[in-house]
């Protein structure tokens, strides 16, 4: 089925998906009371089949800058991308066990296709997740700061916390179960409306009614 995929069903999808990771972007920026939400929801809505426009790409430059100052830049050595990185590592590993567990090879992307990749499936998905790390490390971390294990711990805890999916609010591990599931639908009608993506929540800890 994933070899079948025809080219208006990915770009369809990669569509969605870059849609919303910037709106989570801008939603990171609103509940940090910082500039920029609205530029990022601007963009998003510019995003056209398969991204032709590079829209991702440039509302991420925007968005860092908004998010840690002009001065940031994603290539330097310091605790902000370490626990960025350690971050986006957990929610790939988490995006890929699912899609793995659905009987979906990750080595297929839609839109990352490095031959090199095993992962490139879960790197499409894992995108809208990015904002829920950003959110965790701009209200948690400062420069000075040492990369420790409490730090760690409370990064993988970020599975734990509440975010929406179809106007439920989910922990990140049942999200991704549910993206995933609707993923497997999406596939299966090649209607690409029919995927649901997470929508990022101020951080808290799900509760279980």
């Amino acid at each position: 089925m994933q070899y079948a995929y025809s080219k208006p069903f990915k770009k369809r999808i990669w569509q969605r998906i870059v849609i919303q990771k910037l709106v989570n972007q801008g939603k990171c920026l609103e509940f940090l009371n910082k500039q920029g939400a609205d530029e990022l929801y601007r963009i998003s809505k510019t995003v056209d089949s398969g991204d032709s426009n590079n829209r991702e790409a440039y509302g991420a430059k925007k968005y860092f800058q908004y998010l840690f100052g002009n001065e940031f830049t994603r290539r330097s050595d310091s605790v902000i991308n370490a626990a960025l990185n350690y971050g986006y590592a957990i929610m790939r590993g988490l995006v890929a066990r699912s899609l793995v567990g659905y009987g979906f090879f990750p080595c297929l992307g839609i839109y990352h296709d490095n031959e090199l990749n095993k992962f490139n499936l879960a790197d499409d998905f894992m995108e809208v997740l990015r904002p829920l790390i950003d959110l965790y490390v701009a209200q948690h971390i400062q420069p000075d700061d040492k990369f420790s294990p409490s730090i760690r711990a409370d990064l993988y805890n970020l599975v734990n916390m509440d975010i929406l999916v179809n106007g439920e609010r989910l922990t990140v591990v049942n999200a991704v179960e549910e993206m995933t599931k609707s993923f497997v639908t999406a596939s299966r009608s090649q209607n690409p409306s029919l995927l649901k993506l997470p929508e990022l929540l101020p951080l808290q800890l799900h509760v279980y009614e």
